[in-house]
């Protein structure tokens, strides 16, 4: 990890080599026909060496695919994702009743008159709850968030983009932008903060919300419409006009019409 960090791994690897080198036949021949001496240090002397080559190998094949512009694969080690999940639910489970609290502060001291989003506020403030209350796990979670920006937005009265389509955690959309799935030719027009936008120029993968699914961790819009009011909606994203909401969709029973198709197809709990 030291080496990837320093993108030195080619000059360590020189150096190394050189250094083994110049101890090995600085030795003296005696050392060398010693009973066995020879083969054993020459041997330790080769290990060493070709830890060393694979370690940096490893290194340099690492940041090349950091590097590379044409990498767009969603790739996600378990035990990563796992201890990463951990310690995020915790955390995100306080944020969510915090922005929830907060929708809901801004909802009783909003003007009625004054405020004609101020319904629409409110249904976003109860879809947030009953998903709260249910949540299972992040997807959940960050559907609470989203939930709470669209009651937000009602309350502004001003046209506001989605939370990112690719992870709601990053913040409100700036843009949005047309993108296709890697190996499918569909495309679909996607909301995305900044630092996602820059990532989809360059020809990267964006970070995005992992989800655990039938045992595959995978971005979360990968998981079945049916099964995920996440996934058909892209937590804002793919909602089809201004009247087909969020909020909307949690009433009319999709949210949980998706848990319990997830449940009857054995999906591992997110």
């Amino acid at each position: 990890m030291e080496l990837i960090k320093a993108g030195n791994g080619t000059e360590v690897y020189k150096a190394e080599t050189a250094r083994i080198d110049k101890e090995y036949s600085a030795r003296p021949k005696a050392e060398e026909n010693a009973s066995g001496s020879s083969g054993s240090g020459s041997g330790t002397l080769f290990a060493v060496a070709a830890a060393l080559v694979l370690a940096i190998g490893s290194a340099a094949f690492l940041v090349h695919r950091r590097r590379s512009p044409r990498h767009t694969a969603f790739t996600f080690p378990d035990a990563v994702f796992a201890a990463g999940q951990a310690a995020d639910e915790a955390g995100l489970r306080r944020r969510a009743a915090d922005e929830l609290l907060s929708l809901g502060e801004a909802v009783e001291h909003a003007d009625d008159a004054a405020t004609p989003g101020l319904s629409r506020a409110l249904d976003a403030y109860d879809a947030a709850g009953r998903v709260l209350d249910a949540a299972r796990g992040l997807p959940d979670l960050v559907g609470v968030l989203a939930l709470a920006a669209e009651g937000r937005s009602a309350l502004a009265q001003v046209p506001a983009l989605p939370l990112c389509f690719f992870d709601p955690r990053h913040g409100t959309a700036v843009r949005r932008t047309t993108w296709r799935p890697l190996g499918r030719r569909d495309r679909a027009d996607v909301a995305v903060c900044e630092d996602c936008d820059q990532a989809l120029r360059a020809r990267r993968s964006p970070q995005v919300l992992a989800v655990r699914d039938q045992g595959r961790t995978v971005p979360y819009f990968e998981v079945p419409a049916e099964r995920s009011l996440w996934a058909a909606t892209g937590y804002g994203s793919l909602l089809s006009g201004p009247d087909d909401t969020l909020a909307a969709r949690v009433g009319a029973g999709e949210f949980s019409r998706a848990r319990q198709q997830s449940e009857n197809h054995g999906t591992a709990k997110d």
